[in-house]
Order: C-alpha cells, then sequence, then structure tokens
C-alpha cells in the first residue's frame, strides 16, 4: 500500500500535547522548545483543513476532530512502541513461509495450524498455494522418500520447530559475532 509522506513528527507533537492537554510539558516529553511544537502542530492542523486544540489561557482543550484522532495515534504509537520493545529484547516474532499444495492444505495442514501456533506464539505462518509438481506427484524414480511416505502430524512439527529454531540460532550467532 503506497502512503502519503505521514507528518509524523507533527502527529508525534498533536499525540504529546493532547495527552498532557498542555503544550509546555509535552515540549518537554520531547525535547523540543513550546513554540517547535505549537509549530507542528499548526502544520498538522492546516494539512488536515481541521482545528484540532482550542488554545485556553491555561493549556489546550481538543475539538471533536482532535478528539477522533487521538485514540487512533495513541494506539498506533503504543504498538509501535511494543514492537520496538520486542525488537530490542530479542522476541521478534519468526516468519515460517509454507509453498503448499491446497488439497495437503485444506485436508491436512489447515486443521494443524492453529495447534502449532499456539504451541508456537514466536513463529507467524505464511501459507503460498502452488501447484503440486510433477516429482511430487508421482515420485522422482530415484528412491526419494520423503514424497512417498505419509508424514506424521510429530514428524511435520518436528521438522518445522527444527528448522525454525536452526534459524534462530544462526541468526542470534550472527547477531553476537557482528557485535563482537
Amino acid at each position: 500500500m503506497l502512503r502519503p509522506q505521514l507528518p509524523l513528527n507533527a502527529l508525534r507533537a498533536f499525540e504529546a500535547a493532547a495527552r498532557h492537554q498542555n503544550l509546555t510539558r509535552a515540549a518537554d516529553e520531547l525535547c523540543v522548545s513550546q513554540a517547535a511544537l505549537s509549530h507542528q502542530i499548526k502544520a498538522l492542523e492546516e494539512r488536515l483543513g481541521t482545528v484540532l486544540f482550542q488554545r485556553l489561557p491555561r493549556g489546550v482543550a481538543l475539538t471533536d476532530e482532535g478528539a477522533a484522532l487521538l485514540p487512533v495515534l495513541s494506539e498506533a504509537f503504543d504498538r509501535i512502541g511494543l514492537s520496538l520493545d520486542r525488537l530490542a529484547g530479542g522476541e521478534a516474532r519468526e516468519v515460517l513461509n509454507l509453498g503448499v499444495v491446497g488439497t495437503f492444505a485444506t485436508g491436512w495442514l489447515l486443521p494443524r495450524l492453529p495447534a502449532f501456533a499456539a504451541a508456537h506464539p514466536d513463529i507467524i505462518s505464511h501459507l503460498h498455494p502452488q501447484q503440486p509438481r510433477r516429482s511430487a506427484r508421482r515420485g522422482t524414480g530415484r528412491g526419494d522418500p520423503f514424497w512417498r511416505r505419509r508424514l506424521a502430524r510429530r514428524d511435520l512439527h518436528a521438522a518445522v520447530v527444527h528448522a525454525v529454531r536452526a534459524g534462530l540460532r544462526a541468526r542470534a550467532g550472527a547477531g553476537a559475532a557482528a557485535a563482537a
């Protein structure tokens, strides 16, 4: 999805000012002057074509438009903060891309995915439908036992977990080596 350039500094300025209901405290939180914060909010209001605050002698009050925007921004910044904390703490979720034939996915894999997701909340699985390859349907004729034998649930589960954990260990090792 293409996004127009988002005025992130102005959005941060608005969110802090709305939360504090005071421009000076918001400016202190963001380590900018009150004039800079006020300028960012004014630029955001001009961009949106609406007034977000009523300026009062002792602080500011949200307009209806500002009150509608605040919870959306607060939730978005909270989610960004949580994601950054997870990354900084090494808790990033691993992505498992599975290219599967539709009949295998619907008949065998999909019923087992919720249990896998519950057992491994740190792994995000993405299914990509694939057309069956000829060698997978009929066997290669060269003793390829993987496609001929029936996969037991624990075999696939163990294989996937082993592959993902090996990838995580390899990345952790590479990150430690780069940091040293």
